[in-house]
């Protein structure tokens, strides 16, 4: 039983010795102690940094990606603790482009139809050029040979997400069927502008060819603005969308408000119901009040950028975030 009134079964690990121990040809009441099976993770789960960490179990493995440089970056392992720790594996490398900084940012592994797929975004030197991009697998996800290049991502009539600004965080679901992206969308000034003023970053979604999920079928819609005090600090940005679903409940965890100073960003919530139109604002709910800040934990600063993995072993949902 949870502080909110809400309820989870949890396992519990009973004592053998007591259970053998009791005669159940004789009616009674016997007392068996137990403990809850509940893990505790340390902080950090690794000791090197890392920005935008997203973890997906598949085929018994863990999977782990990030934000990073120019190459995209997987590690493997058997247990989440052991694949924050393991070694990384370069899947792919964006070729060199001369006097250009390259950076790839918050690469999600996702199974679609059966086939693992990389949703990440390519800055190509300065944030005006950050424009989302899908990689396919065709193979085993940690073998490097396996993976094609990036496939820009583009609306039904072929044009690029953006035009005039920027798209990244870009996550994948499905529900009753239908494929979605939702990403973060940003208009940007030229650099060259005085002063470069940015618009707000929003919440963008649309439905994708589950056999080509870089090709939207639908034109993107706006779900969500930053219009709170909690996700207008010092810049306006709504960003990181990542699925939770609990039966006819999705929730999607949105990281919002300064993405440069640690005390400011933090985690938000939105709620739709299956059946809703998830395609429309009006489908969704959007909580006016962050759910984890820097005050949620101690010294725990700028929490977010996160998503959700089921533990095999207990059945619960753990969320990963930086």
């Amino acid at each position: 039983l949870y502080s909110d009134g809400s309820t989870h079964e949890k396992k519990v690990c009973w004592d053998k010795t007591a259970l053998e121990a009791i005669d159940f040809s004789k009616p009674g009441e016997y007392e068996i102690p137990g403990e809850i099976c509940q893990k505790h993770y340390p902080f950090p789960m690794m000791n090197s940094h890392m920005s935008d960490p997203c973890v997906l179990h598949y085929n018994g493995k863990f999977y782990l990606t990030s934000s990073g440089g120019q190459e995209i970056l997987m590690r493997v392992a058997d247990t989440l603790e052991g694949v924050f720790q393991a070694e990384p594996i370069c899947i792919y490398k964006v070729p060199d482009v001369p006097g250009i900084r390259i950076g790839t940012w918050a690469a999600e592994l996702h199974i679609i139809h059966g086939v693992p797929y990389i949703l990440t975004a390519l800055c190509m030197g300065h944030m005006v050029t950050v424009q989302s991009y899908i990689l396919r697998c065709n193979g085993d996800p940690a073998n490097p040979e396996a993976w094609e290049a990036p496939r820009l991502c583009l609306k039904p009539n072929g044009r690029p997400l953006t035009e005039g600004g920027i798209s990244l965080d870009m996550t994948y679901f499905c529900v009753d069927g239908v494929h979605y992206v939702m990403w973060s969308d940003r208009k940007v000034p030229d650099p060259k502008s005085d002063p470069p003023v940015c618009e707000p970053a929003d919440i963008y979604i649309a439905t994708v060819d589950p056999a080509a999920p870089w090709q939207l079928t639908t034109e993107p819609q706006c779900v969500l603005r930053p219009i709170y005090g909690w996700d207008r600090y010092e810049t306006e940005v709504d960003e990181g969308p990542y699925l939770l679903r609990r039966g006819d409940d999705l929730f999607v965890t949105i990281s919002g408000s300064s993405t440069g100073m640690a005390d400011l960003y933090c985690l938000g919530l939105m709620h739709a119901k299956r059946g809703n139109n998830l395609l429309s604002m009006d489908g969704w709910d959007w909580l006016p009040y962050p759910l984890l800040t820097k005050e949620s934990v101690e010294n725990e600063f700028g929490p977010g950028h996160n998503n959700f993995v089921k533990d095999p072993e207990t059945g619960d949902d753990l969320m990963i975030y930086h």
